[in-house]
């Protein structure tokens, strides 16, 4: 478990140091850090057998085309299935890389956030949607610069990797909407709803949905079970109600800010909504990245001394989510396990 922190510290420190000493080379050094520790793992994951059959029948494998061609091409070099998860995870960190170094106020936070808060822990485990994640990251330029026509190509990218990123083409009509404090309420009505309305059981009547919630499918029930809100998602609800509570002062910070703050809330809002239902949960962590931008604009908003206590606040904050995302059994993070042989 130790690991875990030395690795992920050591990595958010160097991406610190890269940028007070402007070291490019540092700062590959933290990326490749990251990657290489993600892509050695052996048997680490809950998906990582998954991904191993995909590999062993890719020949016959339905799954996305850009991530099949990824597998056939490291099949017919003669590497095996560890090189696939050494290059996914080129491909997501080095995205994430490029969208923080773009876009972010802080980026040794930003990598902090991105390492500690749950999106790297997820990024074990569901491959090919984070590389679409990732792409879609990056692709978050296309949308501040408004140019539809390069955003569509990005996510017709990121849905060669993912189907479910084809939904982020609405995502540029959202992300740029003066929704404003509105979200208060619409969060308020999203999380207290399904106290009220059976929500599962409306998506059960639907054609085709109705297969998530039969008793008899095992494995969908398993994966709405672990889309339950937990600890994590409620302190992640608390720190958008409190962004809410600045909303006006991060709004006048960068026009992007606008973006961040309405992508993070549709993360929050649909996890309150369809909790339970890893569907639409696993849509929502195309948002939750949001984050990684938005906590540093946040920090902008208060001094010098109350941003220091957050800083400190949100590091102990990182170290309990990143220690109850290991503690969970289920996940099979622990222990860490690496691989370095890339030959049959």
């Amino acid at each position: 478990m130790l690991v875990y922190y030395v690795v992920l510290f050591f990595s958010s420190l160097l991406a610190f140091v890269s940028e007070v000493t402007k070291s490019k080379f540092l700062w590959i050094v933290s990326l490749l850090t990251v990657s290489f520790f993600a892509g050695l793992r052996y048997f680490v994951g809950i998906d990582y057998e998954s991904y191993t059959f995909i590999f062993a029948s890719i020949s016959d494998s339905k799954t996305e085309p850009a991530f099949r061609i990824i597998n056939l091409i490291i099949f017919f070099l003669g590497l095996n299935v560890q090189f696939v998860f050494l290059i996914s995870s080129l491909i997501t960190f080095s995205l994430f890389y490029k969208g923080i170094k773009r876009y972010s106020d802080d980026v040794f936070l930003s990598v902090f956030l991105l390492l500690f808060c749950g999106i790297f822990i997820e990024s074990l485990n569901i491959i090919r949607q984070y590389i679409a994640i990732s792409i879609f990251f990056y692709g978050i330029k296309y949308i501040i610069n408004k140019n539809l026509i390069k955003y569509i190509i990005c996510i017709a990218l990121a849905t060669s990797f993912h189907y479910s990123a084809i939904l982020l083409i609405l995502a540029y009509f959202v992300l740029n909407n003066n929704i404003g404090k509105l979200w208060f309420p619409i969060l308020c009505v999203a999380y207290l709803l399904p106290f009220i309305l059976p929500i599962q059981s409306f998506f059960g009547l639907i054609p085709g949905y109705d297969a998530y919630f039969s008793s008899g499918n095992v494995i969908n029930n398993d994966a709405n079970a672990s889309a339950e809100l937990g600890v994590g998602f409620l302190s992640k609800l608390l720190i958008g109600f409190s962004c809410l509570f600045y909303y006006d002062r991060i709004l006048r910070l960068s026009k992007e800010s606008k973006l961040y703050l309405n992508g993070f809330f549709i993360y929050l809002f649909l996890l309150s909504f369809f909790r339970d239902f890893m569907v639409m949960v696993r849509l929502g962590y195309y948002f939750n990245v949001f984050l990684v931008l938005l906590i540093p604009k946040f920090f902008q908003v208060f001094d010098k001394k109350t941003r220091l206590i957050l800083y400190i606040l949100f590091i102990v904050y990182g170290f309990a989510i990143l220690l109850i995302n290991l503690l969970d059994t289920q996940a099979k993070l622990v222990p860490y396990n690496y691989q370095i042989n890339f030959f049959e």
